[in-house]
């Protein structure tokens, strides 16, 4: 009887312990998927941001705005709007322009978004000179 009593509380540390590394490994799963989603969500933030500044430096020095955004990848999209779309992320570019008294200013505001969120804006301007 002894024996059986021991054999069984063998067996109840056994399952407690199996038990027990079950559950660690779904804690650690469930880590390592919120690390590979925040890791994928980053990855985009970055590729934004440094498709945005292509597109606000190539605003700032070439000819024509439009051409720039255009050189881009941005695709019009409606009153002086250009939009470029990837899988994670889209930007969104909005053209203005202001008469001054020995030129004009441009204006370009390039919006970052993943889905419907915000990611950053990022302005940029240049003036041309000559008659407005």
């Amino acid at each position: 009887m002894k024996a059986r009593n021991q054999s069984n509380a063998l067996l109840m540390e056994l399952l407690i312990v199996v038990l027990f590394f079950a559950l660690a490994a779904t804690v650690l799963l469930q880590v390592f998927v919120a690390s590979s989603n925040q890791n994928r969500r980053a990855g985009a933030v970055s590729e934004a941001l440094v498709a945005a500044q292509n597109a606000a430096d190539r605003f700032c020095a070439a000819a024509s705005g439009e051409d720039a955004l255009r050189d881009a990848g941005f695709v019009p999209a409606g009153d002086s709007g250009w939009e470029l779309n990837r899988e994670d992320w889209r930007l969104s570019a909005a053209l203005n322009a202001e008469d001054k008294n020995a030129g004009r200013m441009l204006y370009a505001e390039i919006t970052a978004y993943q889905g419907e969120n915000v990611l950053f804006a990022l302005p940029a301007a240049r003036y041309e000179e000559g008659q407005p």
